[in-house]
């Protein structure tokens, strides 16, 4: 491997990626400004907007619904501050049609609402996360709330994907075959990885759906095979993916009489349709890889 190459994309990543911008907090991978200064949700989301013009960065109201996980680590966060913020949802028409601030349509049946929240029709039409304790819960919930009641809120900078990288659906991703980057074997695309960011590894499936089904048309596209994290390595035929979560044999995404213990690590297989499906294959061979962070 040339070593000119890891340089390269060390440095840039360095320079580029950078830590939180001042007064925010690092939560997870994320980062985010917890206001103790009250306002409307309106201003709230003005300052936040302003705070992000002031850096060059992209700030906005607090969001949730992207990543499981880091919904938690997010919400967790919330609960040590003990009290109620406005973060970046609203039902904007007063129709019952609620939105995060990104245009993401938010799920009225997820169990992050309180019971029966969103309620109150067109007079609570923005979004209140508050820590609420009781009988049988102790935790953040989301709240329907007057948009004039004054009360704290959260802003949240966009964080932007390392160098080299792209952002696909929620993740961020790196091609190898597009950067240069020699054909390698499994295990040393793994390294190669973190080389280019710390909590980068090779890219994994079954987070988002609609990520998933995006990135296998990306990858049959430049019509090649490329190693993915998962392989069975540890235990014959236990197939595990690079973060720990096992991958079924059943799964849709596994190519016609795959895994079928023709090698210890998965790649995608292209096809003439320009479809993808992933296989079992030589951990040994040299491919093109794609990495990935969360």
């Amino acid at each position: 491997m040339n070593p000119l190459i890891i340089l390269l994309f060390y440095y840039h990543m360095e320079s580029i990626s950078g830590s939180c911008l001042p007064e925010f907090e690092e939560v997870g991978s994320q980062c985010y400004f917890f206001s103790e200064t009250p306002k409307s949700w309106e201003d709230a989301e003005s300052y936040c907007k302003q705070l992000g013009v002031a850096y060059s960065k992209n700030v906005d109201l607090a969001m949730i619904d992207i990543n499981y996980t880091e919904n938690q680590i997010f919400l967790e966060a919330v609960k040590t501050k003990e009290n109620a913020f406005w973060i970046g949802g609203k039902d904007r028409e007063g129709r019952g049609d609620w939105l995060w601030n990104d245009s993401r349509q938010m799920s009225l049946s997820s169990s992050y609402w309180f019971l029966d929240e969103p309620n109150n029709g067109d007079v609570e039409t923005c979004t209140m996360a508050s820590y609420t304790i009781g009988a049988n819960f102790d935790r953040v919930y989301l709240y329907s709330q007057d948009c004039d009641t004054l009360i704290p809120f959260i802003c949240q900078e966009e964080v932007t994907c390392p160098y080299g990288f792209q952002r696909i659906g929620m993740f961020c991703y790196f091609f190898s075959g597009d950067n240069e980057v020699p054909k390698l074997t499994w295990q040393s695309a793994r390294d190669f990885c973190v080389t280019l960011y710390e909590e980068a590894d090779l890219a994994v499936l079954g987070l988002d759906g609609e990520t998933d089904v995006e990135l296998l048309e990306i990858v049959a596209a430049k019509g090649e095979r490329v190693f993915l994290g998962a392989s069975d390595i540890e235990e014959e035929d236990t197939w595990v993916w690079v973060d720990g979560r096992t991958l079924p044999k059943s799964l849709y995404f596994w190519d016609f009489f795959n895994p079928d213990s023709d090698g210890n690590a998965v790649y995608v297989n292209i096809f003439d349709n320009y479809k993808a499906k992933i296989a079992d294959g030589n951990e040994n061979l040299e491919r093109h890889f794609v990495c990935q962070v969360n």
